[in-house]
């Protein structure tokens, strides 16, 4: 080996390069690469340069992205002892070294600093010269610089040593311990989508590499597009399997359908996560995050089986109806959904950290996985009901159409897909558009059997109605939705009873859930620690407040029966807690324009909460308020009413109670709540 003056080596055991931290998603076309292997980085890079002249000549590729992952050299100057002169005057590479550095004009600082009387400490600086700007020996100066031997005699450099230039570079790349360089490079966009340009072009870039004159030692590798498709063989086998399984117990070929609609959307949270923790897919990263697809294949399915498991069963064991066994299986798998999630987030949460060396390659797998995971928990509940009753319904659509009605349209749909492939020479385009065209040819088939079925129906004779009854007919305006009477259950049901909340929850099942309240805030805590980026721990100290808030007020309800001045300690928790929070964010983050803003809006929401309220209590009416500066009186108090969640709702008002008709032959008169009459 030698001392190397210009570039750092490369590691010896196979280093890759990796990326940049941001998150790239090649779009397009992906790139051709030409691995060029050897041990001369010399001759290596020779080759390299010759296989870019001859891709650049090539039309069927594009000149601008024809890359070689070379870095220009930089001088460097070689130092390679001797080590049989080194050996008969008892000398060391390390004496060498030591004689070459303290040639710099720079010199080197030492260890121990001068101790000065006042306490203070002086930094030493050892140099040959005095001024550390002036230029070095040059390479005959460096040849001739002494080196101190056993016997206190010098001799020269270049009795020792052997002292040449050359270049070298700041990386080296390894494979099979063979150094490589790789040339990409992508084909036009015409040649790309046609299949037939595309073996052809692939023919001439294989001819053009035999052509080349290549030296001994040296190997060149074309590798496709198509070569890093394993990891997309290994998600469709995966796929395959899992809906073969889930065909044999659900004992039907659309309920695996159903499970898979929340793939998607793991696909896209998987994506987010990626984008928003700036994991960059790199050469090593990418392999990692491809895996982690893999394995979301086989966890985010698991929230979907739970609830189609419950719907069917409701269905055949219970007698339910569709629509109630959706609405009852999503009231009653919404616990164990979260909470077979949540724990298998937070088994996976510790690989996402990065904590540097062999643990560098787990955080893109699990970010991936978290990400997945996460969304595809919140879609199971909202896609998977509305997914269910849609193939249902379609299911009895296809019934309606009947086998001839299927048949026709598949075949226009090949007739379709057949027109797409000639027009497009795509197995992508084609294999996108036959679930649209057969959709189509069935809604047009279903529209044709619909005409047709009713002019058969018209020529039929229909009895005539003579009476139509309506029964208890009611009709609430601004009626709340199923979602807030759930939510709002608890309360309606302590003022009917005069009681608080509190004593409806039971105050030892309070107690009881700090058991895991705790341990989740020491978790929060922990990422304190952990999160350096600016956002994450404005965003994390955000949370943190809301949920000591949500403690704060845990505990005081359990002591409102024992402490009689239970309400001034909850205002001053309500007011400590901002405070803590904007100190916390004006020292973490240290950004004054942050804390201000985070005061501002805080100040906002707070206006904002007291101009509603004196709205809501009616003490204030936005319509009567008159003044000079009324206008903008009433326009911040209906601003503030107006703000969702926040602002005054609009009250229920019930128009009908319970009103029954009966409406017989001849002319009927109806008078509505509005004044608005209908005959």
């Amino acid at each position: 080996g030698g001392f190397g003056g210009g570039g750092s080596g490369g590691r010896g055991g196979g280093g890759r390069r990796r990326g940049g931290g941001g998150f790239s998603l090649q779009t397009g076309q992906a790139s051709e690469e030409a691995v060029i292997r050897g041990y001369d980085f010399t001759v290596l890079r020779m080759v390299a340069d010759d296989l870019s002249y001859r891709l650049e000549d090539m039309d069927e590729i594009d000149a601008n992205s024809v890359r070689a992952d070379v870095e220009r050299s930089s001088p460097e100057l070689e130092i390679i002892p001797d080590p049989i002169a080194l050996f008969d005057r008892r000398l060391e590479t390390t004496n060498v070294l030591s004689a070459v550095e303290s040639a710099n004009p720079e010199g080197f600082q030492t260890r121990v600093a001068y101790l000065n009387p006042d306490g203070t400490e002086t930094p030493i600086d050892l140099r040959t010269t005095e001024d550390p700007d002036a230029d070095g020996p040059g390479l005959v100066g460096i040849r001739t610089i002494p080196v101190q031997t056993l016997g206190g005699q010098f001799t020269p450099l270049e009795e020792l040593a052997r002292v040449r230039t050359n270049e070298g570079r700041s990386t080296i790349i390894r494979t099979d311990q063979s150094r490589r360089i790789s040339v990409q490079y992508r084909f036009t966009e015409d040649v790309a989508e046609s299949q037939v340009l595309l073996d052809s072009a692939r023919e001439r870039v294989r001819a053009a590499v035999q052509d080349m004159v290549i030296p001994a030692g040296v190997t060149v590798e074309l590798i496709s597009a198509d070569t890093d498709t394993i990891y997309y063989w290994m998600m469709a086998i995966a796929g395959l399997l899992i809906y073969m399984i889930l065909a044999s117990l659900f004992e039907s070929l659309s309920a695996p359908l159903i499970v898979f609609g929340t793939l998607p959307t793991a696909v896209v949270g998987s994506c987010w996560a990626l984008m928003l923790t700036d994991t960059g897919l790199t050469s090593q990263a990418g392999p990692m995050a491809l895996l982690g697809f893999v394995v979301l294949l086989g966890i985010a399915v698991n929230n979907g089986i739970i609830l189609i498991d419950s719907i069917g069963s409701l269905r055949s064991r219970r007698g339910f109806r569709r629509s109630r066994a959706v609405l009852v299986a999503g009231r009653s798998r919404v616990r164990p959904i979260l909470m077979t999630s949540a724990t298998t987030l937070l088994g996976v949460l510790p690989l996402s950290l990065e904590m540097g060396g062999d643990f560098e390659i787990w955080p893109p797998f699990a970010i991936t996985v978290l990400g997945g995971l996460a969304v595809s928990m919140l879609s199971t509940l909202l896609f998977i009901p509305v997914a269910y009753v849609g193939i249902d319904r379609m299911k009895a659509w296809l019934v309606e159409i009947g086998w001839p009605g299927i048949l026709l349209a598949t075949l226009m749909t090949a007739g379709g897909a057949y027109w797409v492939d000639e027009r497009y020479s795509s197995w992508f385009w084609t294999g996108l558009s036959v679930l649209p065209f057969w959709l189509a040819f069935l809604t047009v088939v279903r529209a044709g059997l619909h005409v047709h079925r009713s002019r058969q129906a018209s020529a039929v004779q229909i009895d005539s109605v003579d009476r139509l009854e309506f029964r208890t007919l009611t009709k609430i305006y601004g009626a709340p939705g199923r979602l807030r009477r759930e939510w709002a259950r608890f309360e309606r049901r302590a003022d009917r009873l005069g009681v608080s909340r509190i004593d409806l929850e039971d105050a030892a099942s309070v107690r009881q859930s700090f058991q895991w309240k705790i341990p989740l805030l020491v978790l929060l805590g922990f990422f304190h620690v952990y999160l350096e980026d600016p956002l994450w721990l404005f965003l994390l100290m955000a949370l943190t407040w809301a949920y000591l808030r949500h403690l704060g007020m845990c505990l005081l309800s359990l002591c409102v029966h024992t402490r009689p001045n239970s309400d001034r300690i909850e205002r001053m928790w309500r007011w400590i807690l901002p405070l803590a929070f904007f100190l916390a964010v004006h020292f973490r983050i240290q950004t004054l324009s942050v804390t201000i803003a985070s005061v501002v809006l805080f100040l906002a929401i707070i206006l904002t909460f007291i101009l509603a309220d004196r709205v809501r209590d009616g003490r204030i009416d936005p319509e009567r308020i008159s003044g000079r500066v009324g206008w903008l009186r009433r326009g911040l108090y209906k601003s503030a009413a107006s703000v969702p969640l926040i602002g005054v709702q609009t009250p229920p008002f019930q128009a009908l109670a319970g009103v029954s008709l009966s409406i017989e032959k001849g002319m009927f008169g109806l008078l509505g709540p509005n004044g608005a009459g209908k005959t």
